[in-house]
């Protein structure tokens, strides 16, 4: 029997682990945790219900305490009490050596201070293993041990930026179309003097989202290179193209299926009579004026030619959707053509690969415009039916459009420099 009244210190086992006094071995129960041994043996609410308000032993269940239950006062009693206050004491020892069991309650947060700034709480000490690591490797390299600490990296400065301008976008406020329809504007970027003007080639569906950027890279590319004259490209947007890009049909067929379409004549003037004013109005036009459309909007640049031609010089067709009810407006174009004088407007047609009957309403004006001997007219014909499609060929037809009424010599390279001469030799220093 363990008797000492002075409690032992702890022993640590062969693993470095505590290890229990030999006098109170037989009575902690068989698999007891020491965690488990611990919070049973400390608790005095527990202790207290070892004992009945009259000191009589009283029952409790197994895992309640690991002493077992005994007579007030019996030798056995007054052993578990001598255990109890030397586990108590050890638990003590556990406690200053590796710090208490149970686990860390989480940092109550502070309140505010008179200026009304929170005191933060201190962050969690640094792990020893990492501040041994950190003087390791500062001595390794000749230096003084520093305090490894995490922070933040510094925020990356945001760069400079702006928005990209490609033109000027107008809403106009339509009286014959009564409606407001936006108008974007594209100029050159070099001018040569502020009494320069330039002709205006006005593009139908020239929403920002329709054709106007592609067509405006267009114009900028040939500013740019100088391979022809610079141009203003004004887009003209469109809401319901078939509405408003169609001559009236005679076809019943037609009349039926879109019974919206029809309204060329009333979009032409909105053109004429609003848009064309109010361009000249604000833009240095040279008064030469040019309209390029692809599919529906290229029929309404053939019709347009064929119904109104002094309102342009120089028509862009790409693709135009000459089948149009029936094909009427080309198998119109021979008898229509002899009334009407244009031998000086220019047509730039181009088609790509279609097949079926807008092929063949194209071959019919085609064959009308050559074959018109009281009035030609200058009509040049780009086939692309071996490289594009309805859908790539606005793009490319267009720029060798532009090239062909337009061109102009590089007006940069007229003049060789030394270094593109068979042996040259610089005249004036480097270029």
């Amino acid at each position: 029997m363990f008797t000492s009244k002075k409690p032992a210190r702890l022993q640590l086992d062969a693993r470095g682990g505590f290890r229990r006094p030999p006098a109170c071995d037989h009575d902690v129960p068989p698999r007891v945790s020491v965690a488990r041994y611990r919070s049973n043996t400390s608790s005095r609410s527990s202790q207290a219900a070892l004992r009945s308000a009259n000191g009589d032993a009283v029952a409790r269940p197994d895992d309640a305490h690991p002493f077992r239950t005994e007579s007030p006062g019996s030798p056995r009693s007054r052993e578990a009490e001598t255990c109890t206050a030397r586990w108590n004491h050890i638990r003590e020892d556990r406690r200053s050596v590796r710090g208490s069991l149970r686990p860390r309650r989480p940092p109550r947060s502070l309140p505010p201070s008179r200026n009304g700034r929170r005191i933060e709480p201190p962050g969690p000490p640094m792990d020893r293993r990492l501040l041994l690591i950190a003087a390791a490797a500062s001595l390794a390299t000749g230096g003084s041990p520093v305090m490894v600490q995490a922070q933040a990296e510094p925020p990356t400065p945001e760069a400079p930026s702006a928005p990209i301008i490609i033109g000027t976008s107008w809403s106009l406020s339509s009286r014959i179309l009564g409606d407001t329809r936006q108008i974007n504007v594209w100029t050159p970027t070099v001018q040569a003097s502020r009494d320069r003007r330039y002709t205006v080639l006005y593009v139908l569906d020239g929403a920002l989202d329709q054709d106007f950027q592609h067509v405006a890279g267009l114009a900028q590319l040939g500013d740019l290179s100088w391979t022809f004259e610079p141009l203003i490209v004004v887009g003209v947007q469109t809401r319901n193209r078939r509405a408003e890009l169609t001559p009236a049909a005679s076809d019943a067929r037609y009349i039926t299926a879109f019974p919206e379409a029809g309204g060329a004549a009333r979009f032409r003037r909105f053109l004429q009579e609003e848009v064309i004013p109010f361009v000249e109005a604000r833009y240095p036009a040279s008064g030469r004026r040019a309209i390029a459309g692809e599919s529906l909007a290229g029929l309404f640049v053939i019709d347009t030619l064929l119904g109104a031609p002094q309102l342009f010089d120089d028509y862009f067709a790409i693709s135009p959707s000459l089948w149009w009810d029936d094909g009427k407006l080309a198998h119109d174009t021979a008898a229509r053509i002899n009334n009407l004088d244009l031998s000086k407007e220019r047509v730039w047609l181009a088609m790509a690969d279609e097949g079926g009957t807008m092929q063949m309403a194209v071959n019919v004006f085609r064959n009308a415009a050559s074959s018109a001997v009281a009035q030609p007219f200058d009509l040049q014909y780009d086939d692309r039916s071996a490289q594009e499609t309805h859908a790539t060929i606005y793009h490319a037809a267009l720029l060798e459009g532009l090239r062909a009424f337009y061109g102009m010599p590089n007006e940069a390279l007229q003049t060789q420099p030394w270094y593109m001469t068979p042996g040259g030799r610089p005249t004036s220093g480097p270029d």
